[in-house]
């Protein structure tokens, strides 16, 4: 019996016919698993960049954080970003008590030319060559398999504390995206070569490439 099995599968196994079937079986599972399967996993990218600067009477800190994020999964995968928070902690000597700034996403904004600026907003003044134009409050959104989306955040400070005699020269970032399926932290380290104000937003670099 077991001779005659093997003769039948060798048989069978010769015929150009099978060879076809497997073929259209491998294509079938590597296509579902690349179109359907795949989850992928989602990637968070810090900008150059970050801008600061100290609002209202107690100086809390606001930052313009842009952002990218890719979703490396299946075209037919999708992630929900939900939410996304920062903590700045500076680095070298801090006042006595002052613990990290905790920052979370507020609005959403983007980046516009003078001309439009002037036309949307022809009583406000600006003193600056940056433009951020409001898009909305911050909400959820998603993002499907295979697409990257870049966002300009408005991160607000909401935790309490006056801090207007720290020194944001130097500092480390930590960015966190909350999604349905867990979070994704990531860290740079980032200089200023001006200091921060009130007056507008302060542009700090990577460390590695500040110039």
């Amino acid at each position: 019996m077991g001779r005659e099995f093997f003769t039948s599968f060798f048989n069978w196994i010769k015929e150009p016919t099978t060879w076809l079937a497997l073929a259209a079986t491998f294509v079938s599972v590597a296509t579902f698993i690349l179109v359907y399967a795949d989850p992928g996993e989602l990637k968070l990218i810090l900008p150059d960049r970050v801008g600061l600067q100290y609002v209202g009477p107690d100086r809390k800190v606001e930052m313009l954080l842009p952002l990218t994020f890719t979703n490396t999964g299946a075209p037919r995968t999708w992630r929900h970003i939900l939410r996304v928070t920062a903590v700045l902690s500076t680095q070298g000597r801090v006042p006595e008590g002052t613990q990290n700034l905790t920052l979370a996403w507020e609005y959403e904004r983007a980046f516009i030319g003078e001309r439009e600026w002037l036309k949307k907003h022809p009583n406000e003044n600006s003193h600056t060559v940056d433009y951020a134009d409001y898009v909305g409050r911050a909400f959820p959104f998603s993002l499907a398999g295979g697409v990257s989306q870049s966002k300009v955040f408005q991160m607000l400070q909401f935790d309490k504390g006056a801090l207007s005699e720290r020194k944001l020269d130097n500092f480390t970032l930590v960015v966190v995206a909350l999604q349905e399926q867990g979070r994704v932290e990531v860290t740079k380290k980032y200089a200023c070569r001006d200091e921060v104000s009130s007056d507008q937003f302060t542009w700090c670099s990577l460390e590695n490439t500040q110039r």
